[in-house]
């Protein structure tokens, strides 16, 4: 897990400042060979911080690179649909449709050429391969101008925005763009504008913008289920009290922590099940009869004790079932705009935002109680077993009159039992603008400075256990 204090919405340059001038001579201690450390950040932003919602998907257009003229005649051209066609060549004249047909075409090719992306929106996720070099802000009439907007809109199926994993040797830019992720997420969803993964991969971003919606909300947890209903009696008596022993609230979620493989989290824990009602009350004992044993003689009985047979004593009804335990919360996704796994990324004069993290979704309350029972009757004896006269029949002494006894009457009804307690809640997601597992993020010293925006940490509901989100312009594992 990353131990990340939260840190409040706030806007941080990187490479340059936080709205705090710089000395002179001093570039924030980063240049094109040196890896960025989350002190050089101008993470500590102050009053002048730009405390941030959810971000609109729109952006000031971001400066023309100088170093861009015209196109290379060997290039691709890509055009929004209807302009553009992906069973066209590809050329300026015949531009394909879409930036992932175009980087299948330059698969193919010796060296790949330069992508040209003219203005509008492309609904797509992009992979890069080696070499890929993606330039936006090209007019219909294929003139670079930047502040044409170009915008790579992720489509509404997808988590990741534009994916960077690639093999050895793996170097691909983009260059003036805006990257944006779908409009929101789903619940509990964790989105990224852009990954870059792979110890060799090289990703340049000059003149980006990456836009990032929100993590989802956690979903709630569900109910419990409720408490099984008694059936017939007991045989260990109580008082018929009902049960105060409500089930414990579940513990809540930790934070969530980054993987290689995106961002991980577990929901809530279940609430504990409800104590069960007490047995009723003892029932009565049964009815007793003496018994004989034999009788003998001619002329005059005479008998053996058989002793005393007994009904069974009355039964008493038992307790009602606790209701079980909710089920937890689950935490809220993440809003991260780079997040680089191993990687190397060099940045120039772009802009990466996100989102808040996603709420943790409260725990579903505890089920209700089963039904208890009444009591029952006790069992009586056994008829053929005891004999309760010693008479003459036909001129013989003999037994007669088999008779049972009764049992007791019932015991008192169970008590009712508690409900189950209310699952744990969902910790809070986070919103970095960069999440860095290893390798390496660097700003070029030859463009302007790349700024950091960040939203808000997700937070538990109002009185819930679930850790809150963290957040803030960079995170380094």
């Amino acid at each position: 897990m990353i131990a990340v204090a939260p840190l409040c919405a706030c806007a941080a340059v990187l490479g340059i400042d936080d709205g705090h001038p710089l000395a002179p001579g001093d570039d924030g201690g980063l240049d094109s060979t040196m890896p960025l450390a989350d002190g050089e950040l101008g993470d500590d932003a102050g009053s002048d911080a730009q405390a941030l919602g959810e971000p609109d998907g729109a952006f000031s257009p971001l400066s023309c690179d100088p170093g861009v003229t015209s196109p290379s005649a060997s290039g691709l051209f890509v055009a929004p649909t209807p302009t553009g066609d992906d069973s066209a060549a590809c050329t300026q004249a015949a531009p394909c449709a879409t930036i992932h047909h175009a980087i299948n075409v330059a698969e193919n090719m010796a060296t790949p050429p330069p992508i040209y992306l003219q203005e509008g929106t492309y609904t797509e996720q992009v992979t890069l391969q080696p070499g890929t070099q993606v330039t936006g802000g090209w007019s219909s009439s294929w003139v670079y101008d930047c502040a044409k907007p170009t915008l790579v809109q992720a489509p509404s199926t997808a988590t990741t925005t534009v994916i960077a994993s690639f093999g050895a040797n793996g170097q691909a830019t983009l260059q003036s763009l805006t990257i944006a992720s779908k409009a929101s997420a789903n619940a509990g969803e964790t989105l990224i504008g852009v990954e870059a993964t792979g110890a060799a991969t090289v990703l340049n971003l000059s003149y980006v913008g990456v836009n990032v919606a929100g993590g989802g909300d956690g979903l709630p947890g569900v109910a419990g289920d409720a408490g099984p209903n008694a059936t017939g009696a007991c045989t260990t008596p109580g008082d018929g009290g009902s049960s105060n022993d409500v089930g414990g609230k579940g513990m809540g979620a930790d934070a969530g922590w980054f993987l290689p493989s995106g961002f991980g989290s577990m929901t809530g824990g279940p609430g504990g099940t409800g104590g069960s009602g007490m047995n009723g009350a003892a029932g009565s004992a049964g009815a007793c009869v003496h018994c004989y044993a034999s009788c003998t003689g001619s002329v005059v009985c005479s008998s053996s004790d058989g002793g005393v047979e007994c009904g069974g004593e009355g039964e008493p009804g038992c307790g009602g079932a606790g209701g079980f335990g909710g089920v937890g919360g689950g935490t809220g996704g993440s809003s991260v705009a780079l997040f680089v796994s191993g990687a190397t990324v060099v940045m120039k004069s772009g802009t990466l935002q996100t989102g808040n993290g996603g709420n943790g979704g409260n725990g579903g309350p505890g089920g209700g109680v089963g039904g208890e029972s009444s009591g029952a009757y006790g069992t009586p004896s056994v008829a053929s077993d005891c004999y309760t006269t010693c008479a003459s029949l036909s001129s013989k002494c003999g037994l007669s009159g088999p008779e049972s006894a009764d049992g007791g009457a019932p015991g008192g009804p169970g008590g009712k039992g508690a409900t189950g307690g209310t699952g744990g809640d969902g910790a809070g997601g986070d919103s970095f603008a960069i999440v860095q597992l290893g390798g390496s993020v660097r700003q070029a010293t030859d463009a302007g400075a790349t700024q950091l925006l960040n939203g808000l940490p997700g937070h538990t509901a109002d009185g819930g256990n679930g850790a809150p989100g963290s957040a803030g312009p960079h995170v380094q594992q």
